[in-house]
């Protein structure tokens, strides 16, 4: 994921299947105040039904502004 194809994954979440899930943890651990990258990861943990996805769900809506 990149600048120029961040608002497609945004707006078009069924690409999360190309995107690899620790891809996505570590672009948190870069920007761990973009709420953004933190409901794609709720969205792939949902996708691949990992055991994690409540905790991410709930860090996603922390990290809301609304």
């Amino acid at each position: 994921m990149n600048a120029e194809n961040f608002t497609e994954y945004i707006e078009n979440p069924s690409l999360l299947f190309q995107m690899n899930y620790e891809e996505l943890k570590q672009l948190i651990l870069q920007y761990p105040y973009n709420a953004n990258l933190r409901y794609l990861l709720a969205k792939k943990s949902q996708l691949e039904g990992r055991n994690d996805h409540e905790r991410n769900l709930r860090n996603a809506a922390i990290h809301s502004p609304d």
